[in-house]
């Protein structure tokens, strides 16, 4: 059985590894620390999704966003952040990423809800 392919597009190790545990029983992990290695990945191997970290150390995740949004047949790109959306991105940035986006939700989650 072929498992589906998540590439997860984000510059923390341990963030990498905790995501590939959780994720092993049903997909296919591959990792990018730097936006431009997520990017190439997508033109390369096609992922079936992409989970694509916000802060990353050589793009801005929505440049990150905008560049696959313009690969012929894009992944679905989930965007996600350890931050509070308020903290970390001004309106005309959210906005922007409404606009790439198929539809879009903001969660708020517990930090401790997700460490069990």
């Amino acid at each position: 059985m072929r498992h589906e392919t998540a590439l997860f597009i984000d510059d923390d190790p341990q963030a990498q590894d905790t995501l590939k545990m959780v994720l092993a029983d049903d997909y296919q992990v591959i990792s990018s620390l730097t936006g431009e290695q997520g990017i190439e990945i997508v033109r390369d191997e096609n992922p079936d999704f992409v989970l694509l970290d916000i802060n990353l150390p050589d793009l801005d995740g929505l440049e990150v966003l905008k560049r696959i949004m313009g690969i012929p047949a894009p992944p679905p790109v989930v965007i996600l952040t350890g931050y509070l959306i308020s903290n970390c991105i001004d309106k005309n940035l959210l906005a922007n990423a409404r606009s790439n986006a198929f539809s879009y939700s903001l969660i708020k989650t517990n930090a401790m809800m997700l460490a069990h």
